[in-house]
């Protein structure tokens, strides 16, 4: 599936969590990374997890603003104009409209 496809098919909450839950995996809606449900992930601090928790804990470090993810996408999928995206950038970037 399609990284645009993966964002505009997704609910508010699986937005606000920035993953997905695609059949048997939990996809990052910003990389597209998936993480297989019934397997056991390490991260560097030797803990084990599951998949709902290893996509948590991708997303936490890996943190990108849901104003970026829409960002990386191109236009005609967002719907954004290029005045708009504008606006969104410079307002992630905290500058002011002066």
């Amino acid at each position: 599936m399609e990284s645009s496809e993966l964002l505009w098919e997704s609910s508010n909450e699986e937005l606000k969590a920035a993953c997905k839950v695609l059949n048997t995996d939990y996809v990052c809606l910003t990389c597209e990374m998936s993480f297989k449900k019934g397997a056991i992930f390490g991260n560097p601090d030797e803990v084990l997890m599951d998949a709902e928790m290893a996509a948590k804990e991708h997303r936490s470090r890996n943190r990108v603003s849901p104003f970026h993810s829409i960002l990386m996408h191109e236009r005609k999928y967002t719907g954004l104009s290029e005045h708009q995206q504008t606006m969104i950038e410079y307002s992630c970037a905290a500058l002011g409209n002066k």
